[in-house]
């Protein structure tokens, strides 16, 4: 599961001045109103999924407002450029949501809980004789 996290800064008081190192343990726990999940699968040997089947996204950014996610988000478990698949040569992958075609600009804020199957398609058109 891959999360993102936003940068946070403490400050910590009352540590002597002859301690010289220090061991902090922060325990963040994920806060499912505030969180998308999305589902993938795919049946076309020509693909392969990599980092695994379901992801988690934020809807809120650092601030607690409403984020707008994209597909462009899913990129490290939908992407052959980042790992997230591998497509056989001479493939490109397809992405869908039920019959539609998703892109990385596809608005998915409002898809929690959706599947997106991918498809190999040949690089090069099929010619009849």
């Amino acid at each position: 599961m891959h999360l993102q996290l936003h940068r946070l800064t403490f400050t910590v008081t009352g540590i002597p001045s002859s301690v010289s190192n220090i061991t902090l343990k922060a325990i963040f726990k994920e806060n499912p109103h505030t969180m998308n999940t999305y589902h993938f699968q795919t049946s076309d040997p020509n693909i392969g999924i990599v980092n695994g089947f379901l992801a988690k996204l934020p809807k809120v950014d650092g601030s607690g407002n409403p984020a707008t996610l994209t597909f462009a988000d899913l990129a490290d478990y939908v992407d052959v450029s980042t790992g997230g698949i591998t497509v056989a040569a001479g493939y490109t992958v397809v992405w869908k949501n039920g019959n539609d075609v998703v892109t990385s600009a596809t608005d998915i804020t409002s898809m929690n809980g959706a599947t997106f199957t991918a498809y190999a398609v040949p690089n090069t058109p099929v010619t009849t004789l």
